[in-house]
């Protein structure tokens, strides 16, 4: 937002994927928007249209590798309109951490806004929900599948006498 606010194009580009797809579910909007050149072109032109655009996020959330962003922009036309509007925006990120996908929502379509995050987040949260296989989670699979009066033995002798855990989930 802050590349878009000071017209820095090259960052800005450098934030999105070649071949990003860009959906704008809006009553009014855009629709589908192929490639990172043809989605600078509607951001520059909203630039041009209202030179003193600025657009401030408002809150942020993720699910799995989906991100929800509300948003809200305001400008002023050379005419002297002033524009003042809310939105959704779903993304999603490409292995170098670009923007791959980007979904605008009208601001009372939050329910479909979540769903798509979910459904474009499911897809990491499943690959992340793999268990790790390495020769600490082998041991510590051994050691737990013990019995009760040999577990903590195994696990001493394997684990740093320093070992701390910390549980951090909320309501434990």
């Amino acid at each position: 937002l802050r590349a878009v606010a000071a017209r820095d194009w090259s960052v800005v580009e450098s934030q999105f994927s070649p071949d990003l797809v860009a959906v704008d579910h809006r009553k009014v909007g855009f629709g589908v928007t192929n490639g990172r050149s043809a989605w600078l072109q509607i951001v520059r032109s909203q630039s041009e249209v209202m030179p003193d655009v600025m657009t401030v996020m408002r809150s942020f959330e993720t699910v799995g590798d989906a991100t929800i962003t509300a948003l809200r922009s305001e400008g002023t036309t050379p005419e002297g309109n002033a524009y003042d509007w809310f939105m959704y925006c779903v993304t999603t990120r490409d292995d170098r951490r670009r923007t791959q996908t980007l979904e605008l929502f009208d601001p009372d379509d939050y329910a479909a806004a979540r769903a798509r995050a979910e459904e474009l987040g499911r897809a990491s949260i499943e690959r992340s929900a793999r268990p790790v296989e390495n020769a600490l989670t082998r041991m510590l699979v051994h050691g737990v599948s013990l019995p009760l009066n040999e577990m903590s033995d195994y696990l001493r002798e394997h684990v740093v006498d320093d070992f701390v855990r910390e549980d951090r989930r909320h309501g434990v």
